[in-house]
């Protein structure tokens, strides 16, 4: 089943900075664990605005828009006419302790909890929204104290040239993708699971956490009207 909007169709780029691309996992955690204050934190988010647009210009990559849980598409988003999406009080430097929900959920039918899809048996496949580099993930999620702050659980973070933005993914299981590989629109990053502080106990439904950030100044866009023009 194909869920491709065609924006435009430049060829991929090749292009790569592997000093910048292993730096922004170390801003993105400092983030994620609260140890990075709010002046030196925007201050971090221009710059590596400038740094990622200069390394990865945007006539190098498709904006060609998927949707980013295979088989599926806007019937598998929470809520009515993407309710779900309350962006009040998130700010990207808050971190685990961020406010609001600035995110779409893309449920699954899995009644026993195995984070297999009921219809197949099978892992449901996590897709990249659009071409991108991958840009940080984290596969340690576990149970125990050391982890379990991490709303998140195991996550991956892309950014898309074409689109200035970033999406976020998260309550993975397996990640397939690596730090600073590019990836196609439509290209399996992962399989979904219940990984994370809200998503691993038993009262919440299987789903994909899908967020999307401006890269200018991190602040939230809302992925539903995108994701509601896919044919």
């Amino acid at each position: 089943m194909a869920f491709g909007l065609l924006l435009g169709m430049p060829g991929l780029a090749s292009c790569a900075d592997a000093g910048a691309i292993e730096e922004w996992p170390v801003f993105e955690r400092r983030v994620r664990d609260g140890e990075i204050g709010p002046t030196e934190g925007r201050a971090e988010i221009a710059r590596w605005a400038g740094v990622l647009e200069a390394a990865y210009p945007a006539e190098g990559f498709d904006r060609r828009i998927f949707f980013p849980l295979k088989g599926h598409g806007l019937r598998s988003v929470g809520g009515r006419n993407g309710e779900g999406y309350k962006p009040a009080g998130y700010e990207f430097l808050g971190g685990s302790r961020h406010k609001g929900h600035p995110a779409q959920d893309v449920f699954i039918a899995d009644r026993d909890q195995d984070g297999r899809e009921d219809r197949t048996g099978r892992p449901a496949e996590v897709l990249a929204l659009a071409d991108g580099v991958v840009l940080s993930t984290f596969a340690e999620w576990t149970t125990d104290q050391a982890y379990r702050h991490i709303r998140g659980g195991n996550y991956a973070w892309i950014y898309h040239p074409a689109l200035k933005l970033f999406s976020y993914y998260a309550h993975l299981q397996d990640i397939c993708v690596g730090l600073g590989g590019t990836v196609r629109g439509g290209e399996r990053i992962a399989t979904l699971g219940r990984t994370g502080t809200n998503a691993f106990p038993a009262r919440s439904p299987t789903h994909l956490h899908f967020m999307l950030l401006r890269a200018a100044d991190m602040a939230p866009v809302d992925p539903y009207p995108m994701l509601a023009n896919l044919p």
